[in-house]
């Protein structure tokens, strides 16, 4: 009777514990939803209050006047590529050349705020060039990554910024060869169908810095609080120190010079 008596005691024991967890439960939801409703009703009576209402009309039309802003942006960029070492190295072994400037793609974030303007640029994705011969081919390959750019616009218009600017970022450069396949006649296995695979590859960083002269246009209704700024820019772009590419034990500078000039068109996307 005893052991029976204790088992009872500790399944009400238990049950008490989980209608008390219950219970406390349900009061919190249930304080959790008057909270919301309480929210809402005075959210609503904020936003419908009539002198709420007109301070908001008020900082919207203030802030539309303003030359500030804020938002993120996309763009193209042109620079130049010298080339004349890499194909004066290679040109006698009959590759193509390599030719062109060099165009990428780039998005990041923008600002402007009492005159200075702050860009800072995740990346752009270049397209790389490639020259061929009958040994193989050789490739190229260049792009930039978090650029952070500073300007000072001389203007003070909401419609129109004109500014010199200069910053720093990350470069990056690649190169790679890569020969003609030549097939096994007999293979015996997937390791032996190709005869020879030579290729090289490298990239090499560096912290570079830019400085150039900007103009943007804004090309929505500048009355809004929000819209589109067409942006050209023309500068620089240079590392502080060159590096050779390591191949193994060789090192090799093909001389290639990247963005002694560069043109970026682009659209930033903001609001004030």
């Amino acid at each position: 009777m005893i052991k029976y008596a204790c088992l009872a005691f500790i399944i009400s024991i238990s049950c008490s514990k989980v209608n008390a967890q219950t219970t406390a439960k349900d009061s919190i939801n249930y304080y959790n939803s008057e909270i919301r409703k309480l929210t809402k009703r005075y959210r609503d009576s904020l936003f419908n209050n009539p002198a709420f209402r007109e301070y908001s009309d008020n900082a919207r039309r203030l802030r539309a006047k303003t030359d500030d802003y804020a938002g993120f942006h996309l763009y193209l960029q042109t620079s130049s590529a010298d080339f004349s070492g890499i194909n004066n190295d290679y040109n006698g072994l009959g590759f193509s050349g390599f030719s062109g400037s060099h165009l990428a793609i780039g998005y990041g974030f923008t600002s402007k705020k009492n005159r200075r303007i702050f860009d800072w640029n995740l990346t752009a994705f270049g397209i790389g060039k490639k020259s061929t011969s009958n040994l193989g081919d050789l490739k190229t390959s260049f792009m930039t990554a978090l650029q952070f750019e500073w300007g000072y616009d001389f203007i003070k218009k909401n419609t129109i910024n004109i500014y010199p600017y200069a910053g720093f970022g990350i470069r990056s450069e690649g190169l790679e060869y890569r020969n003609k396949a030549i097939y096994n006649g007999t293979p015996t296995n997937l390791t032996n169908v190709i005869q020879n695979n030579t290729s090289l590859n490298d990239y090499k960083s560096s912290i570079s810095y830019q400085a150039g002269i900007g103009m943007e246009f804004v090309i929505t209704n500048p009355a809004k609080n929000g819209g589109v700024i067409l942006c050209l820019k023309g500068g620089t772009n240079q590392p502080f120190s060159k590096k050779s590419f390591s191949f193994g034990s060789f090192n090799y500078d093909p001389q290639i010079n990247y963005g002694a000039w560069y043109i970026t068109t682009g659209f930033k996307f903001f609001g004030r």
